[in-house]
């Protein structure tokens, strides 16, 4: 339901025929419910490999033939690499020899297998993100897909922060640190041999390397123009907190407990926000909170952090700091503004 409010929200936007907008957003949502039997048996970057041939309408630059002639004068700083993916072949057509210098790696020690941990010989993953990365790279393509949504070659990018574990570097530093932060942006390229194909077939990325330290959790964005990007970035929100099976109500709860520790300043504000929203009076209080975190919150985070999470398949969560730490980790917080109004219609549901 919120999902095709957003979707019916972003046609009237953008012209898009309601039967078109409803069609694709079914297809998707068959879609998703596939993935969610399938990641009980498989491990989520397996169960999201069913949204990888998702396309959609895009702007068309620079062609791949372009992007190779022109690597070498592309600014590139000292903490960063390049790479080009080729989604058909579902590999990289060029790594960075910079990379070598970047991470202490050698090129081919860069592939799509060792990030995201499906080649035992060469592991570049980090067990606590990998899962996500490959949850929201799926959920990318959806929204990539969606119509009305338009996305620029070279321009337009999907940003998303991870970390990652090298143990062989001959970088002394990264050697003794393990793990890195990488920041991938993700600019779509187009076949030289077919320009009248207007789908992108390659990825060119943008790699910049940061300190551990400096991580927080998986959080991508798409980066484009104001409009598209906060209706892209909200759908995205939606479609993981439907894969998640998360209810509204629990969601609205840990979105106002990140701003206060007080179950008494929650319920105030749930009982503020839904009059604001839809009109309704309700009074929420505190005792419903707490009780709503000890008995359902927590539970339900655990149960999605053992599912969508492999690194935390024994994990237990006793308290609501660790329930929103889940919450956190899961990208179900914070919110999207354009989100919210949405949240609160079905709140009582």
């Amino acid at each position: 339901s919120l999902i095709r409010d957003l979707v019916f929200d972003i046609s009237e936007k953008y012209g898009i025929q309601k039967d078109k907008s409803a069609n694709s957003i079914n297809a998707t949502i068959e879609k998703l419910a596939v993935i969610q039997k399938n990641v009980h048996e498989n491990p989520p970057v397996i169960a999201m490999q069913v949204l990888i041939n998702a396309s959609g309408l895009y702007v068309p630059g620079p062609n791949i033939k372009d992007i190779l002639n022109k690597v070498d004068d592309i600014t590139i700083g000292s903490n960063e690499f390049y790479s080009i993916y080729d989604l058909e072949k579902e590999k990289f057509l060029t790594v960075d020899p910079k990379v070598l210098e970047v991470l202490g790696i050698g090129s081919n020690s860069v592939t799509i297998q060792s990030l995201f941990g499906m080649d035992p010989n060469q592991r570049l993953f980090y067990e606590e993100d990998v899962d996500h990365v490959a949850r929201w790279a799926g959920i990318a393509y959806i929204v990539l897909a969606f119509p009305g949504f338009s996305f620029k070659a070279i321009s337009d990018h999907y940003k998303v922060n991870f970390r990652v574990a090298i143990n062989n570097s001959i970088n002394p530093q990264i050697n003794e640190a393990k793990i890195i932060m990488l920041e991938k942006k993700c600019y779509l390229v187009y076949d030289d041999k077919n320009p009248s194909n207007k789908e992108p077939r390659f990825h060119f990325d943008r790699w910049t390397v940061y300190d551990a330290s400096q991580f927080e959790y998986v959080s991508p964005v798409f980066v484009t123009n104001l409009q598209q990007g906060t209706y892209m970035n909200a759908l995205a929100y939606l479609l993981n907190a439907f894969l998640l099976e998360v209810p509204p109500k629990y969601i609205a709860i840990m979105e106002e407990k990140r701003k206060t520790d007080r179950n008494k300043a929650v319920a105030n504000e749930l009982n503020k926000n839904l009059l604001n929203y839809t009109g309704i009076e309700y009074e929420f209080d505190e005792s419903q909170i707490g009780d709503c975190f000890a008995k359902s919150i927590r539970h339900k985070m655990a149960e999605i952090m053992r599912i969508w999470d492999r690194s935390s398949k024994n994990i237990s969560v006793l308290s609501d700091q660790e329930a929103m730490q889940c919450a956190r980790k899961l990208g179900l917080i914070p919110v999207p503004t354009l989100v919210k109004q949405l949240l609160y219609r079905n709140i009582l549901d």
